[in-house]
């Protein structure tokens, strides 16, 4: 067993996790505004809704994506 290989499997796990989270987080963000009228805009930048569903979708993607490079790599010891 090589240690270093453990690190990285339990990187690619916890990042994965963490960015399907954020992913699904997200695409809440933009169901939760296209449903319910949105608040008066704050001063500053504000991002339209649809921005919200698209980075959501790529987060959950990459977020897949990254607990299948885990997954496969924690199988193939």
């Amino acid at each position: 067993m090589h240690p270093h290989k453990q690190t990285r499997i339990l990187f690619l796990l916890i990042s994965g996790t963490l960015t399907l989270i954020g992913g699904i987080a997200e695409m809440y963000r933009a169901a939760k505004d296209m449903l319910a009228p949105a608040a008066p805009a704050m001063k500053g930048i504000t991002i339209p809704v649809e921005m919200h569903l698209v980075i959501g979708v790529m987060l959950v993607f990459v977020g897949v994506l990254l607990l299948y490079l885990g997954f496969r790599a924690k199988w193939k010891r």
